[in-house]
């Protein structure tokens, strides 16, 4: 193979990796949800039985790598049954996507009418 026909082949093999590294280290709405999803599973009596919808990511206009993040959770309660979607909402800061982490205080899972309905208030807007 000469020079000429090598030279398209590392491009190729550059544009690619610096692909995958931009990936690898970008902050994703799929990366916030699972971080999302897993601290409200650490939070439930079957953390394994909990069923995620209606997740909704926001991503604050404000402050830089500040993001809000709500949703339904459904899971098992201690008799083995499931208690209905309860509506949640929590913070959450990343700067890369090796740290992002919850804003410490800002977990809150619907378990009575009135905290569902504060939740669903602070989600809509």
């Amino acid at each position: 193979m000469d020079k000429k026909g090598v030279l398209p082949i590392i491009l190729v093999v550059v544009v690619v990796v610096i692909g995958s590294l931009f990936y690898i280290f970008s902050v994703t709405d799929a990366k916030i949800a699972a971080v999302a999803e897993g601290e409200v599973s650490k939070t439930l009596s079957d953390p394994y039985s909990a069923k995620f919808s209606n997740v909704v990511i926001k991503k604050s206009a404000k402050l830089s790598g500040f993001y809000k993040v709500c949703g339904q959770v459904n899971s098992k309660n201690l008799y083995g049954a499931y208690t209905g979607n309860k509506p949640f909402s929590m913070s959450i800061i990343a700067s890369g996507s090796e740290t992002i982490k919850v804003v410490e205080g800002t977990l809150r899972i619907g378990g009575d009418d009135f905290t569902s309905s504060v939740i669903t208030e602070f989600c809509s807007l």
